[in-house]
């Protein structure tokens, strides 16, 4: 549970998403895996060429950037934005199992990877946003223990709501853990 759904690349009409037609497939990170969440943009360019699929909106005709998420994560999960005050496209990670208490993710293989600029967690998560040297898309540091440690300037760990982020975590976070705060199982 909370690992993201199989999608089947091969068969994938990125255009078929929305009737909008500069889609141009899936992007891939930097050393290779697929996103399979993200879409390229063949209209933007830079950072705007690939874009994760959800948004708060769902009048397509209204830019996602201008309109707040009300509703926030379900339970078990923190929801990032690429904008600030919960604006933006957005997704969630989650720990659905009721014993596991944390994932991790390297934000690359997702999409996210440097674009995170608020959070909001649900009443029974936690999160640590990290930030790595050199700004390499992942770590060998699973357990916080290293350079994704609490308590260092690029590393943010909180629960509840953030609307902004502070420098150094905002637009360069690399890896995110979300724990179960209610968890009584063993750590993974």
């Amino acid at each position: 549970m909370g690992d993201m759904p199989d999608v089947d690349m091969a068969n994938v009409d990125p255009t078929g998403i929305s009737s909008y037609d500069g889609l141009g497939g899936r992007a891939a990170t930097e050393e290779g895996h697929s996103m399979e969440n993200v879409i390229i943009d063949n209209d933007a360019s830079g950072d705007a060429s690939t874009r994760p699929m959800c948004f708060t909106n769902g009048d397509v005709s209204v830019d996602p950037i201008t309109v707040p998420d009300t509703q926030g994560p379900s339970d078990g999960c923190c929801r990032v934005y690429e904008a600030g005050d919960f604006k933006g496209r957005h997704y969630d990670f989650c720990v659905y199992d009721p014993n596991q208490c944390s994932k991790k993710w390297d934000l690359d293989i997702t999409g996210w990877h440097n674009e995170i600029n608020s959070i909001w967690c649900a009443d029974n998560s936690l999160f640590r946003l990290c930030a790595h040297i050199n700004d390499t898309s992942s770590t060998a540091d699973n357990w916080g223990m290293n350079e994704c440690k609490g308590g260092q300037d690029t590393v943010l760990e909180s629960l509840g709501k953030h609307a902004t982020l502070r420098t150094g975590v905002d637009e360069a976070s690399d890896s995110l853990w979300v724990f179960n705060n209610t968890c009584d199982g063993p750590n993974p």
